[in-house]
Parts: C-alpha cells; structure tokens; sequence
C-alpha cells in the first residue's frame, strides 16, 4: 500500500505539483495555500503547518486513531490481498509472475517480523514492479531480481 492508496481511502484531494503533489491538510482546517506535500519517492507526506508526517502507516494511525500495531495490520493485509489476487490471476509471463508470487511472499514475510520497515518495502516493491512491468523477463532475468531483493531484505534485517 503505498500513501496514495491510503490518501484516496480517506478522500484527500491532491494535486500535481512537479515531482510532488500538495493538498489541504486532512489533519486541520488549512487555509490559503495547500501546506501537506506529498513526497512519491519516499512513499512519504508532511504537513509544513501543523508537522504532522511519516509514510503509510502513521497517516493512518493520524486519521484514523489506530495504533501504530493496528495500522501496520491494516497495511499489511492490503498487501496480503494484492498476493490473494496475484495468485488467482492468470498468468501471463510465466516467469515473471512467477518471481513477482515467490518475492510478494518474501517480502509479505518479512514485513511480519519488521513492520517497521514499511516504508523501505514499499520503494522496493515500486522498483520490483518496474522491473517486471517492462516485459517477459528469461529466467535469469527474474534469478537476479529475486537475489537482488533477497540481498536488499537481508541488508534491511542487518541494520536492526
């Protein structure tokens, strides 16, 4: 789930702003000029007028008085629903599908011991699905893409 997603779940209208969006503050009455500015790369917002701001999870615990436990649940079976429908999708690169199930479960899996690092997963998956939404990946292709995320994943639990 990236913050866009959860940005439409609660009905923020932003706009377009060169590499970023901006829209009015959910979290106050914003007046004047648009002050929550939406940063895509970091999968991140910030509110310049009231400091509130973080990724995914912390919007919804704002929003939505969740704590940060039951936010990162939310978050993460909006990711399980994604592997659900992946799995009962036809396929259509084999291979690509095939590497898209094997690292949608690695990652779900390593979510469930870093819930935490929710942000970070996001930009990989944001990557991953370049990657594979470029064309039919050789099985090769899809080896080193899963020993890249594997490697990523691995470096991420090192640092903890």
């Amino acid at each position: 789930m990236d913050i866009f997603d959860v940005l439409d779940k609660h009905n923020v209208d932003y706009q377009s702003q060169g590499d970023l969006y901006v829209a009015y503050c959910p979290f106050h009455n914003d007046t004047g000029r648009p002050n929550f500015t939406i940063y895509p790369k970091t999968n991140s917002y910030y509110c310049y007028s009231c400091a509130k701001g973080g990724g995914p999870v912390e919007f919804i615990m704002a929003a939505e008085g969740k704590t940060k436990e039951e936010a990162t649940l939310i978050v993460h079976e909006d990711l399980s629903f994604l592997i659900k429908k992946l799995e009962e999708e036809p396929p259509t690169h084999p291979v690509n599908d095939e590497a898209n199930l094997q690292l949608s479960i690695q990652i779900r899996d390593f979510l469930k011991v870093n819930p935490d690092k929710i942000s970070k997963i996001l930009g990989i998956c944001r990557r991953m699905d370049e990657t594979l939404n470029k064309g039919p990946l050789t099985r090769e292709e899809a080896a080193d893409l899963t020993q890249r995320v594997t490697k990523v994943l691995n470096s991420l639990n090192d640092k903890m």
